[in-house]
C-alpha cells in the first residue's frame, strides 16, 4: 500500500510540477504583460463557446456551450441519442447564424457514426444522417445554415477515397458533390457570402484547390502546391500557405492575382483568420516533445508575434467575435499521466490568460476540455451548472 500511496504522491506533483512549468514558460513569451483573469463577456465581442468535455470515469465525451466570462454553462448533448457510455460526441461546429451546433456522434464499441445537430434555444437535436460502413471526417455548414457539407470515407468503393457529400439539416436530399474516380475530394469551405464553395482535389500526393458554385460547375483551380487555403471573412480574398515555406499569399479570390505576401517562421503553417480580417493564426510543427505553439501575424505590419510557449501542445484554436482574444485546447502529455486536456482563453493583445478549469474547480487527473469553437452572436443567459 505504502508503495502506491508514494506513487500517487510522485503523480500529483509531476502534474503540479508540470502546469507550473507551462504558466511559467507562457509568463516569459508575455513578460510585462497583465495575467489577471477578465470577467466581462463584452471584453470578447460577445458569443458564447461550444466544447467538449470528458470524464474518464464515464468514458463518455459530451457537447457543453458557456460563455467566454464562465456564465451561462450547460449541456446541449443528448445523452439518449448515443446509446451507449462508450461514445464520443466531438467535433462541435457552429452554424453561421450561430442558432445551431452540428457534431458527430461516434459509438466506440461498434462502427457507427453520425452528424447530429442541436438548435441551441430549444436545446432539441437530432440525427442528420448515420453510417456503420464510412466514417465522417470533416463536416462545414453552408452560409445559410440550412445544409451542410461533409467528408467521407467510402470504403465500400473501389478507390476508398474520401468524397464530399451535401445534405440538407433536416437529413434530405444527401448526394455527392462531385464524382471524380481515385480522386480525394476534401476539406470544403463555403465562401462566408455563400456564392462559391472551396475544395481540394488531390490525386496521388497533387493537390489542387479548386473553387467553384455551390452545385460544383463553374470550376477553377486557384493552387497546385499549396496545402492550406482559407476564405478571408468578406469572401474577397483567400490566404494561401504551405507548411515549410516560410510565406502566406493573400490572393484575390476572383482571378487569382498575389496581393501581398507575409513572411512567416518555416515552420509554421495557417490556421485561420481572424473575424475582423486584420490577422491570421499560424501554429508551428511539432517540436521533439511532439508539442506545437501558436503565432499571430497582422496583415498590416506584417510583424508575427508568439503567443504560446511550451511545455504544453496546442490545438483547436478558435478567434473570438472581436479578434482580440484565442480560445484554445492545451494538452500536456508525460509518462505517467497520459493526458491532462484544459482550454485556455488568452489575449492576443493584452497577454490577459484564463483556464475552463477555473470555472468549474475540477480535478484535470479526471476532466478533460477540449475543442472549442467561438460563435459570433449573442451570449446566452445565465443557467446554474449542475453537478
Amino acid at each position: 500500500m505504502k508503495p502506491m500511496l508514494r506513487l500517487i504522491g510522485s503523480c500529483v506533483i509531476l502534474t503540479s510540477v508540470l502546469f507550473l512549468q507551462f504558466g511559467a514558460a507562457l509568463s516569459k513569451v508575455r513578460a510585462g504583460l497583465k495575467t489577471e483573469h477578465v470577467l466581462d463577456g463584452s471584453l470578447y465581442g460577445g458569443g458564447e463557446i461550444v466544447f467538449t468535455m470528458q470524464q474518464y470515469s464515464a468514458r463518455y465525451m459530451g457537447v457543453y456551450v458557456i460563455n467566454p466570462d464562465g456564465t451561462g454553462y450547460r449541456k446541449i448533448s443528448d445523452d439518449s441519442l448515443c446509446h451507449s457510455k462508450f461514445c464520443s460526441e466531438n467535433k462541435p461546429t457552429w452554424s453561421p447564424d450561430g442558432k445551431s451546433v452540428a457534431f458527430f456522434a461516434e459509438l466506440t464499441i461498434v462502427p457507427e457514426t453520425s452528424i447530429s445537430v442541436v438548435n441551441i434555444a430549444s436545446q432539441r437535436q437530432h440525427t442528420v444522417i448515420t453510417t456503420q460502413v464510412s466514417p465522417y471526417l470533416t463536416l462545414s455548414w453552408a452560409a445559410d445554415s440550412k445544409s451542410l457539407a461533409y467528408v467521407s470515407n467510402v470504403e465500400i468503393e473501389p478507390d476508398h477515397a474520401d468524397k464530399i457529400y451535401m445534405i440538407n439539416v433536416d437529413g434530405t436530399h444527401n448526394k455527392r458533390f462531385i464524382d471524380l474516380p481515385n480522386t480525394f475530394v476534401t476539406d470544403p469551405q463555403w465562401a462566408p457570402n455563400g456564392a462559391h464553395i472551396l475544395f481540394g482535389l488531390q490525386r496521388g500526393q497533387a493537390v489542387q484547390w479548386i473553387i467553384s458554385d455551390p452545385d460544383g460547375t463553374h470550376q477553377r483551380v486557384i493552387n497546385s502546391d499549396r496545402t492550406v487555403v482559407r476564405w478571408s471573412p468578406d469572401s474577397q480574398s483567400l490566404a494561401i500557405g504551405r507548411s515549410g515555406s516560410g510565406s502566406i499569399d493573400i490572393v484575390n479570390a476572383n482571378d487569382g492575382t498575389i496581393k501581398l505576401t507575409l513572411a512567416i517562421p518555416s515552420d509554421t503553417t495557417l490556421l485561420n483568420w481572424s473575424p475582423d480580417g486584420q490577422s491570421l493564426l499560424l501554429h508551428s510543427e511539432p517540436d521533439a516533445d511532439g508539442n506545437n505553439q501558436l503565432y499571430v501575424v497582422g496583415l498590416g505590419d506584417k510583424a508575427v508575434h508568439q503567443i504560446t510557449a511550451p511545455p504544453a501542445n496546442y490545438v483547436n484554436a478558435s478567434w473570438s467575435p472581436n479578434s482580440k482574444y484565442i480560445a484554445v485546447e492545451a494538452t500536456i502529455e508525460n509518462d505517467l499521466i497520459a493526458r491532462a486536456s484544459d482550454i485556455y482563453i488568452l489575449g492576443v493583445n493584452d497577454g490577459s490568460i484564463k483556464k475552463f478549469s477555473d470555472f468549474f474547480k475540477s480535478d484535470l487527473n479526471e476532466v478533460d476540455y477540449n475543442e472549442p469553437n467561438w460563435s459570433a452572436n449573442a451570449t446566452i443567459p445565465e443557467i446554474t451548472p449542475t453537478p
